[in-house]
């Protein structure tokens, strides 16, 4: 293993660049798909970047596709519209509910789904108000009590329809709770907005479900192969064992991981958890510990044997106390992503292939070479690295140091 400047030379033969996928990077990509834009999930890439990645790895119906870390579930919706088998885990609770039910908007029609809105509708202000985590703070702080009040009677309401209606309407519900809120989602964290007029959840759900309406009427010019829903799994990020979920070994891994980003997902999805998915502050907690390293006040790592870029990245921080938290989580990221990639090579079948999204940081103008490190702990693991393609140049944080890429790792299991 190397240190940077090593790191750099060493690679520099099989790094490319491909900057005209940068505007498919992200959700924005996802403009006019069908039902990928009824909730937005910053950290997901879009529905024609997992297509160019299976059509990159040669991908077929014979195929078994892998995302650990599937978040909304881009990658298994693409997989299952294309006919391929696909498996995903999460540790956050709610992303996994968002990955089992998007695929069931496909099997929606215009006229039963609305008609179980009628119904359901006129049923909730009878309802009692469901439990929710009420010592989050931000459940508490985030509504009116009338809105509050509405919202916890239309989940009683929504758990008790038929499937698929009732995880499409706690879809549709989940969708709606930031703009019935008097909080934004700016940049992943939570902020009061002075003045903010909360939209009332009946209004709200009406406008999505002609929304939906509108993406079924679509989804008729859509090429769709036999459909294959996906199974997910909450999981630990870092040490589950995946294999004993499945039927056979994946031969495709497609994924984007957290970033080394200081993003504590657990608080960017604290109304949706609160509301639904935990019971009490005390489990939102615990739930922090399922997750790779990534955020501020990540615990550190006992004696470990660092990658020498990521030594040489700890050793030029300052001595502050902002480098007093980010060491640790730089530290125990690197350690979750190694065994992470280890347990890859372990369980994917012979010859499988990876693609993976990644960005590059840099903290107080020191570049971390993210994509670089992961490719040779990838090598250390067994992982032939094909080939890192770059699909765009960012700005250094405050504008210190050179642009940082952003690229799609291709390895392959020998």
């Amino acid at each position: 293993m190397k240190g940077r400047e090593a790191l750099e030379r060493g690679y520099e033969p099989i790094i490319t660049e491909q900057l005209t996928l940068y505007p498919y990077l992200s959700f924005s990509g996802n403009k006019g798909v069908p039902f990928l834009e009824l909730y937005r999930y910053e950290e997901a890439f879009s529905f024609f970047l997992v297509k160019h990645l299976l059509h990159s790895c040669n991908a077929t119906e014979k195929d078994y596709i892998i995302d650990p870390f599937c978040g909304s579930g881009i990658t298994l919706f693409t997989s299952c519209i294309e006919g391929i088998p696909s498996v995903g885990f999460d540790a956050l609770p709610f992303a996994c509910f968002l990955s089992q039910t998007l695929p069931l908007f496909l099997s929606l029609h215009e006229r039963g789904l609305r008609d179980t809105w009628n119904a359901v509708r006129r049923t909730v202000k009878s309802c009692d108000p469901a439990p929710v985590a009420a010592d989050i703070p931000l459940v508490q702080a985030a509504f009116p009590q009338e809105i509050l009040v509405t919202l916890r009677k239309m989940k009683t309401a929504f758990s008790g329809l038929p499937a698929p209606y009732s995880s499409v309407f706690f879809y549709l519900f989940f969708s709606i709770l930031e703009e019935c809120s008097t909080f934004s989602r700016i940049r992943r964290h939570w902020k009061h907005i002075k003045d903010k007029k909360p939209l009332n959840p009946f209004s709200a759900i009406e406008k999505k479900v002609t929304m939906v309406e509108r993406d079924i009427a679509k989804m008729r010019k859509f090429s769709i192969r036999k459909q294959i829903l996906p199974s997910v799994h909450q999981a630990d990020s870092i040490h589950h064992d995946w294999s004993v979920d499945l039927p056979r070994k994946p031969t495709l891994l497609i994924t984007s991981p957290p970033y080394v980003d200081r993003v504590d997902y657990t608080q960017t999805y604290a109304l949706e958890m609160g509301l639904s998915f935990i019971g009490d502050f005390g489990e939102f907690k615990e739930l922090r510990t399922r997750f790779l390293r990534s955020y501020m006040g990540s615990p550190p790592s006992g004696e470990v044997s660092l990658h020498p870029a990521v030594r040489e990245v700890c050793e030029a921080l300052d001595s502050g106390s902002a480098s007093s938290r980010i060491i640790p989580m730089l530290t125990g990221y690197f350690e979750d992503m190694n065994h992470v990639i280890e347990t890859w090579y372990s369980r994917l079948a012979h010859e499988a292939r990876v693609a993976m999204v990644i960005d590059n940081f840099s903290y107080q103008g020191i570049e971390i070479p993210v994509d670089l490190i992961l490719c040779d702990m990838a090598r250390e693991a067994g992982f032939s690295v094909d080939t890192i393609v770059v699909v765009h140049y960012k700005k250094a944080i405050q504008g210190q140091g050179d642009p940082l890429r952003e690229s799609i790792l291709f390895w392959k299991k020998d």
